[in-house]
């Protein structure tokens, strides 16, 4: 069940907030955990078993780890299995002559699974176990989050579902937040995905170089738009439920080094990677080959993360290599320049790192990295393209930035703007809605 469908939107959620609603605070996270097993029954009942075993055993997992480290072991060898059973074994099979068995991902396998594991290690290092199952239950089944994260914690949600606060501020301040994700996802990265995949499949000599640039253009804001719109839905059920999560973005596109990127782009699982391999590595109080070993680490299994396919290897040695260079005399030169140069040099290189994550043929992939250097600059297809999609391009390219939100809180937030806002934004939503418009989120592949 997405978020952007008529199902969740007049049907699961009105329901749902009525029922939390009317129940006791301290009955709450017993509702959670019954509308959150709908959620995920609705959308992919065939692997809801496999969801439920997963909660069952970490239940376990934490409640041994709090005695023994034997229950961090379990709950770290439990999840490999099930991530490398259904993210690699048919890629392993078809190498290997195997049986392929046309394996399927089930939704949201990578973000619950981290999000339980971080729960069984913090235990492990003396955070308080989890003894009501049903309250356990509830955070790792908790829908806004189930199926593309943000990765949270289950410390900082275990005061919110003992007691959930629900306010008319916090639900009115969630409301926004997700009409404004619903307005990402529906009226921004819909169409700049379209546009993505009209260019993307263009002959190269009809694109042209410029042709090429503004295709990857279009993926990096279709992706930022796709996922960020996911996050500020997820966050904005949150506030409404009384459970808030935490942010996963921060202007990505306005970073200034490779580093600043991944402060910024998707940020919980930045911060998993980090809290729970890299430190535990060593991080970077060691010598500089042992830091650019656990760099290695992390970027290896960050790539893996995301796909079984090669080209997500490449992308995660990419960044690697990136972060790597930018502890060398070449990324302190970089660090002396003026800031508007730092972040006009990331947007090539984020730009080519999305073209390794997207293509999945390798050849393809190169002869696509080929033609953004040679061929002719601007075809007359591409020109008449680039006037008719330049409304939705600079849109796109100033909301993803900090200025549309600095002139909200200065002109908009707690005044009639803002509902106008948030109404206006819903309503269009439902027209494109209405027309067909409809795309699952990109990030419930991984």
């Amino acid at each position: 069940m997405l978020f952007s469908s008529f199902g969740f939107l007049f049907l699961f959620l009105p329901l749902c907030l009525a029922v939390y609603l009317v129940c006791p605070p301290r009955l709450r996270y017993a509702v959670l955990l019954v509308f959150s097993l709908i959620f995920y029954g609705v959308g992919e009942p065939r692997f809801l078993p496999l969801l439920l075993l997963s909660g069952v055993a970490h239940y376990f997992f934490g409640r041994v780890a709090a005695k023994k480290r034997l229950g961090v072991w379990l709950a770290v060898g439990f999840d490999l299995v099930l991530l490398a059973f259904f993210k690699y074994y048919d890629a392993l099979a078809a190498a290997l002559g195997w049986s392929v068995l046309g394996l399927s991902l089930p939704l949201g396998l990578s973000f619950y699974s981290f999000s339980a594991l971080s729960y069984v290690i913090d235990v492990s290092r003396g955070e308080a176990v989890e003894k009501n199952p049903l309250r356990f239950g509830a955070s790792f089944t908790f829908f806004p989050k189930l199926l593309s994260g943000p990765i949270a914690r289950y410390g900082s949600l275990r005061e919110a579902l003992s007691a959930p606060k629900t306010d008319s501020v916090r639900a009115s301040r969630g409301i926004g937040r997700f009409v404004c994700g619903l307005s990402k996802k529906l009226l921004l990265a819909v169409p700049l995905g379209e546009a993505w995949e009209y260019f993307f499949a263009m002959d190269f000599e009809t694109r042209g170089v410029l042709g090429a640039w503004l295709a990857l253009v279009f993926f990096a804001l279709r992706l930022y738009y796709d996922f960020s719109g996911y996050t500020d839905m997820a966050l904005g059920l949150g506030e409404i439920l009384g459970v808030p999560l935490p942010e996963n973005f921060n202007y990505p596109y306005t970073a200034e080094s490779p580093r600043d990127f991944w402060r910024r782009w998707h940020i919980t699982l930045s911060v998993w990677f980090r809290d729970y391999v890299y430190i535990p590595l060593g991080g970077s109080r060691c010598r500089a080959w042992r830091v650019i070993c656990n760099l290695l680490v992390v970027w290896v299994l960050t790539g893996l993360w995301h796909g079984s396919t090669l080209n997500f290897l490449l992308w995660g040695l990419f960044w690697f290599l990136l972060l790597s260079l930018g502890r060398t005399p070449l990324g302190a030169l970089a660090a002396r320049l003026p800031r508007a140069w730092r972040r006009l040099l990331m947007i090539p290189v984020i730009l080519v790192s999305w073209l390794i994550f997207a293509v999945e043929d390798l050849s393809l992939g190169a002869r696509f990295f080929g033609s953004l250097f040679g061929g002719p600059f601007l075809t007359a297809l591409t020109r008449y393209e680039l006037l008719r999609l330049l409304p939705l391009l600079l849109v796109a390219i100033v909301g993803a930035t900090p200025r549309p939100k600095a002139w909200f809180d200065k002109h908009a937030r707690g005044g009639w703007l803002s509902p106008a806002l948030a109404v206006g934004g819903f309503l269009v939503s439902l027209v494109y809605l209405t027309g067909g418009t409809q795309q699952s989120f990109l990030y419930l592949r991984f």
